[in-house]
């Protein structure tokens, strides 16, 4: 996990720079649960929000192609 920090904590800032903008309690509280999760060696919410990200600009730049 040592040798992963540096990749872990370039990961939570871009969710964190994603997300910035929005403060809902929902948004708020997952990107909490991400950082405690990281923190106890937990990479599961982190990797699941980034797919979720991934999907969202997959889609995003498939509209913008059309």
């Amino acid at each position: 996990m040592n040798d992963k920090k540096p990749t872990i904590a370039v990961a939570e800032q871009l969710l964190f720079n994603i997300y910035k903008n929005i403060q809902t309690p929902e948004v708020v509280g997952m990107l909490l649960d991400i950082k405690q999760a990281s923190r106890d060696g937990d990479l599961k919410p982190l990797l699941k929000a980034l797919r979720s990200v991934r999907r969202d600009i997959t889609e995003i730049i498939n509209e913008l192609k059309q």
